[in-house]
């Protein structure tokens, strides 16, 4: 089936109530208890027809099977309880968040919204999860996208630091010796040519 219910044919077999839940391009709710009702509705009217009619058994359950697959795929996006960590949904949402906004500033606080956190619980299951808190991971990030516009471009290295989130040159200047141990200038000369003649040069990495 394509995930959706095709529920036009043979309707008769299913509860009203099932029925009542369900249209013809809406799947039904993977939530654990509604699910699970359903699933033993759509089951037992499934068995009332396979003599009569094989094709609506086994369209119902296909039916079945769909809502399974949904509640997999939902519970597979969810981390062990106690583990402290995010959940995959979240840390792709922050992940595109921040190489969104990497040119504006960004706090704790702005990043725990974007996931529905308090800053707090948010900052313990960043770190979890990649390994540094979450402006140690900024800055990062901040430093590799300074690092990609010092190689494919002739931008000046104010203009770079404003693209970075940075507020002038000075704090690009710091936040390269802090994080790459030289500064600037001296890295751009040492490794632009380097890369137009193909060499890949040394990115700073961030995790994960």
């Amino acid at each position: 089936m394509d995930g959706s219910y095709n529920l036009s044919h043979g309707a008769e077999a299913m509860p009203a109530h099932v029925v009542g839940k369900m249209s013809d391009d809406t799947p039904a709710e993977p939530s654990s208890l509604a699910s699970a009702h359903t699933m033993i509705e759509l089951l037992r009217s499934a068995d009332a027809v396979v003599v009569s009619d094989q094709a609506r058994a086994r369209q119902l359950i296909d039916c079945v099977m769909d809502i399974l697959r949904a509640t997999l795929d939902k519970n597979a996006d969810v981390p062990s309880a106690g583990t402290g960590r995010l959940a995959p949904w979240q840390e792709r949402r922050l992940k595109d968040h921040i190489e969104t906004n990497l040119s504006v500033s960004l706090t704790t606080a702005d990043l725990a919204r974007v996931v529905n956190l308090s800053p707090s619980y948010f900052s313990r299951a960043f770190k979890k999860s990649f390994g540094q808190p979450p402006h140690s991971y900024l800055m990062a990030r901040r430093t590799i996208r300074a690092q990609e516009l010092m190689l494919t471009t002739d931008e000046p290295l104010s203009q770079i630091a404003v693209a970075c989130g940075l507020v002038d040159q000075s704090a690009l200047c710091r936040l390269f010796r802090r994080t790459v141990g030289r500064n600037p200038h001296a890295w751009r000369r040492a490794f632009k040519q380097a890369t137009s003649a193909g060499v890949q040069p040394p990115l700073l990495h961030a995790r994960p």
